[in-house]
């Protein structure tokens, strides 16, 4: 890319010689900004493809953590997603150069906040008929309230106002957990002589309806919490 001198020459040169504003260079300096802070390190990626971490082997079957995450631009907030995966392929998912690869584009497809997590989980259950999604969470990182950077109003004024912490370090941060488990594995015919274990979801009782036309599905177990204190 165009170093940060260049582009900033190129925009006086518009604005004095074409009397115009310069919204592409601005735009293309903004991107270059954002990747010299994302090559420093210490940044929430936009996207964070998935990854996995062995756990326990349980019989035949492999237990994996999956774990990715992306940044929701309809709420402008972080979003984390933990699967535990029980993988009964005949080689492990890492070490997969043909299921690993689509299972990260399948979830990573997935990851929208319009979906509900028995979409994504049931989805993702029926397309890759060896890994089991035995369980599903959604984490959303915030809002998060600070009088450094946001004037306070309603209830949260008085969370900041009881932390009774010094000025610039009174927060208080939201996050959501959503919360999906299996409750057991039935078989289903797939094909003419074989069959595969798909997952029936726990039913919420108290937040239940909003299975998404499921008949054996679940809803989200939403909980929101609050952290609030001195940074």
């Amino acid at each position: 890319m165009p170093s940060e001198a260049e582009l900033k020459d190129r925009m006086i040169r518009q604005i004095v010689g074409d009397q115009v504003i310069p919204t592409a260079l601005q735009f293309a300096l903004s991107q270059r900004y954002y990747y010299e802070a994302l090559a420093a390190g210490g940044m929430f990626w936009a996207r964070n493809d998935p990854d996995a971490q062995w756990v326990q082997d349980l019989g035949a079957r492999r237990h994996f953590l999956v774990h990715w995450a992306v940044w929701d631009t309809q709420v402008n907030l972080p979003v984390v997603y933990l699967m535990d995966l029980e993988d009964s392929g005949k080689r492990p998912i890492l070490n997969d150069a043909y299921r690993w690869p689509q299972a990260q584009a399948a979830l990573m497809a997935q990851s929208v906040g319009g979906l509900k997590l028995l979409t994504i989980a049931t989805g993702f259950d029926k397309d890759f008929p060896d890994l089991h999604p035995k369980r599903l969470r959604r984490i959303i990182l915030g809002p998060m309230y600070s009088a450094s950077f946001t004037l306070q109003s309603g209830p949260i004024s008085k969370v900041l106002e009881g932390a009774k912490a010094p000025e610039g370090e009174d927060w208080a941060l939201v996050w959501t957990v959503e919360d999906l488990v299996s409750d057991r594995e039935e078989p289903v015919e797939d094909g003419w002589f074989s069959t595969v274990g798909r997952q029936v979801y726990k039913l919420d009782p108290v937040a239940g309806g909003g299975a998404g036309g499921h008949a054996a599905g679940a809803d989200d177990h939403s909980a929101g919490e609050a952290l609030s204190g001195a940074g």
